[in-house]
């Protein structure tokens, strides 16, 4: 549902664009929307959007793991948050060979939200990675250990809201796939 829940904020944000214009309404439609009288524009949304797709896709690499090694629960002592190590340790459990290919259609997607190449540093970038899950969750916090987040006003565009969306339904499709081999 976290994944589902990114799916219908960037949806919401859609609706806030312009129709003769490619960039958001000004208007903070989406607070007025729900009763706020808060100054946030409507390109902030993307933050608990990003966020829950992260979440979500933490939660089912966890499940993935639980079901590959017939697990009643998951532990990981301290807890992790880290995508990219999640994806190492089912990579070093899986056999067959169209679950790695899933698994890898997975990372190419994993990577892009981890590094922040999805839409706030270059692609080759990888000096920053968000391995608690933390740039979007405390983007004010100017945490040096991830990726910032900047000039949400001029990054959030249609575009990257439909990419976005994209990512999280392929990611899901895949995750549900694998888990349905358990």
């Amino acid at each position: 549902m976290y994944m589902a829940a990114c799916i219908i904020l960037c949806e919401e944000m859609l609706l806030t664009f312009s129709s003769s214009f490619p960039v958001l309404n000004i208007t903070k439609r989406i607070d007025k929307q729900v009763g706020f009288t808060s100054a946030n524009p409507d390109d902030e949304m993307l933050l608990p959007a990003v966020f829950n797709f992260k979440h979500g896709l933490e939660l089912y690499l966890k499940v993935l793991v639980m079901a590959i090694k017939n697990l009643p629960t998951y532990k990981d002592e301290p807890p992790c948050h880290d995508l990219k190590s999640l994806i190492k340790k089912i990579r070093n459990l899986l056999k067959d060979k169209e679950m790695f290919e899933s698994l890898n259609a997975v990372e190419s997607i994993v990577d892009k939200y981890y590094y922040g190449s999805y839409a706030f540093v270059d692609k080759s970038d990888k000096n920053h990675p968000d391995k608690s899950n933390e740039a979007e969750r405390y983007p004010e916090r100017k945490n040096t250990s991830c990726y910032q987040i900047k000039n949400l006003e001029t990054i959030v565009s249609h575009d990257l809201l439909k990419t976005i969306i994209q990512d999280c339904r392929s990611a899901q499709g895949q995750l549900r796939k694998m888990l349905m081999r358990y």
